[in-house]
């Protein structure tokens, strides 16, 4: 290679392999790291309306400091395993697949199930088959033996990103008569179930298939079953979003159903993830050089330093829940209040009470001083949701043994049926047990609280019988019920009246000689008070129409 000189550019050559594979070995360790830069299978039939079947959507482009596009690879895998004597240990199994488009013909499908030889039956004597019986019954028992004793692998950590496919489908247009088979056990079974929405009249359906990411730690396995495992639960999920995507029948359980979409997908974008770490940097240096002025920002990628802010505000301008309270008080309420509720979900492992104590202890002392912060006036939503978990982990770190759970336990009201989870429904359902002791709860079923000032020290909490006013006294203390009224008592729906919620209720027949009395709730937030209205309006409704009605 002959340069005119002097040449001060840096020479860089770059070059991306369909297969790239790295390994290094030593005499207990193996490290193997690799990925496949495309997929692609295609159509060759002469009538083929969709000439390619599968290829990876890889349309977000990968921009380094130098300006040279590139696109990312398709499959990314690594892992780290460790020999030993009786067993082997993964330490880390990373897999991240890119985003695919798979588009299926029926007649491309026949056209494959045409290739498979089929196997000439041969038919079988009555005797031969007894004889067959009669041999796999006598079967020494050391199989079993061998079975059990086989080698059980530990993996530490493995993680599979989540999965986008994108499916179009395309039935024949004589799809009734074709897929009319009579024999049962065939693979054709299988394609007369894919394409049976054609029957319907519509033969072109196009879907977006989304898997969760799989996500173990510590765990002994073997590695057939493990895998058979991990086919099932792809299997399963796959089979929950084709009824629903596809076939368009959804039932009261699919969490992928109609009923059961929420607002706003937690689902992680695959082709957002980086497995190279090379490659992250590259990107973060790209990104501050077009911050500083000192390069030009791409416009056809959006940048990854603000990118989940704005998911962040999208998501909180688009929905809003109509059985959680409106957020007047839930970003500036009392600390201590939302603590109490958060930390119900805390199991102790030890049975010793001096543990406990001392756990409390703990997050009293720690909540005390923390609380102070949400006094200033820089508090936001974004704080509230991070100190709780920061002091989880840091009560797990000076060594106080508990298991906290995910979530709190999901409450179902036997009058709406299994819902969608809600945080919310959960701390209220776990509020009126606290109160009531467990001896009103038995037939009483939660309706609805809601925070009634900046504080959080007043929470009206609404079931199907009653009213309760609870007052959170002491801040670290325990809750204290101001009074409690029955629903059957209310006259009249209530009424709001400036700052107040009057509940129109008389006393009882003993004392008819004093003036009707009206019970209030009061608040600054007129939002809160019509939805508490509703809440009491709705119950009132249920309530009588359980009740047996008095002559």
């Amino acid at each position: 290679m002959q340069m005119t000189k002097p040449f001060f550019g840096k020479l860089r050559r770059t070059y991306s392999p369909g297969i790239w594979l790295h390994c290094r070995k030593s005499t207990t360790l193996r490290y193997l790291q690799g990925y496949v830069h495309r997929i692609q299978i295609d159509n060759q039939l002469s009538e083929a309306i969709f000439p390619v079947v599968l290829y990876p959507s890889l349309q977000k482009t990968f921009v380094n400091y130098v300006g040279s596009r590139r696109l990312k690879h398709c499959l990314e895998f690594s892992y780290l395993k460790q020999r030993k004597l009786k067993k082997s240990i993964y330490k880390g199994i990373c897999v991240i697949v890119r985003e695919f488009n798979l588009n299926l013909e029926e007649a491309f499908l026949c056209s494959l199930i045409n290739l498979i030889p089929k196997n000439p039956e041969t038919k079988h004597s009555i005797a031969a088959k007894l004889r067959r019986d009669v041999s796999n019954m006598r079967v020494p028992s050391f199989h079993k033996i061998n079975n059990n004793g086989k080698k059980r692998d530990l993996i530490e950590q493995i993680y599979i990103s989540p999965m986008a496919l994108r499916l179009r489908l395309l039935a024949n247009a004589d799809g009734s008569n074709a897929r009319n088979f009579s024999i049962m056990l065939d693979y054709r079974n299988i394609l007369r179930f894919i394409f049976d929405y054609a029957e319907k009249g519509a033969f072109e359906r196009d879907a977006e298939f989304r898997l969760p990411s799989y996500q173990r730690s510590f765990i002994v396995v073997d590695n057939g079953r493990f895998f058979s495992h991990l086919f099932r639960t792809y299997v399963a999920q796959i089979m929950e979003q084709f009824h629903v995507l596809v076939r368009l029948a959804t039932v009261l359980g699919n969490q992928y159903g109609y009923n059961f979409k929420s607002p706003g997908s937690n689902f992680c974008e695959p082709d957002s993830l980086l497995l190279c770490g090379d490659e992250a940097a590259e990107r973060l240096a790209y990104e501050v050089a077009c911050e500083l002025g000192y390069a030009t920002p791409d416009g056809m990628q959006a940048s990854i330093l603000n990118s989940h802010a704005s998911h962040i505000k999208v998501k909180d301008i688009n929905y809003q829940n109509p059985d959680v309270p409106p957020l007047a008080f839930l970003v500036d309420h009392s600390f201590a209040t939302e603590i109490d509720l958060e930390t119900s979900g805390l199991i102790t492992m030890s049975t010793n009470t001096i543990h406990r104590e001392e756990s409390r202890y703990f997050f009293k002392t720690l909540g005390k001083k923390i609380s102070v912060l949400f006094k200033t006036e820089s508090s936001c939503s974004k704080t509230h949701s991070k100190v709780i978990p920061d002091i989880i982990k840091r009560a797990q770190e000076v060594g106080h043994s508990f298991v906290s759970r995910v979530r709190l336990p999901r409450y179902i009201n036997p009058h709406f049926g299994v819902e969608l989870f809600s945080t919310h429904k959960a701390k209220g359902a776990y509020l009126l047990n606290a109160i009531s002791k467990g001896h009103c709860v038995q037939n009483d079923f939660y309706w609805g609280h809601a925070a009634l000032h900046n504080d959080g020290k007043y929470i009206a909490l609404v079931s199907l019988q009653r009213i309760y006013y609870i007052e959170k006294g002491n801040a670290w203390g325990s809750w204290n019920v101001k009074w409690t009224l029955e629903t059957n008592q209310l006259l009249s729906p209530p009424t709001i009246a400036k700052n107040k919620l009057i509940l129109h209720v008389t006393e009882e027949k003993e004392e008819t000689s004093s003036s009707m009395v009206d019970w209030y709730v009061e608040s600054e937030a007129a939002d809160i008070l019509e939805w508490l209205c509703r809440k009491m309006n709705s119950a009132m409704i249920v309530n009588m129409e359980s009740s047996i009605c008095s002559k």
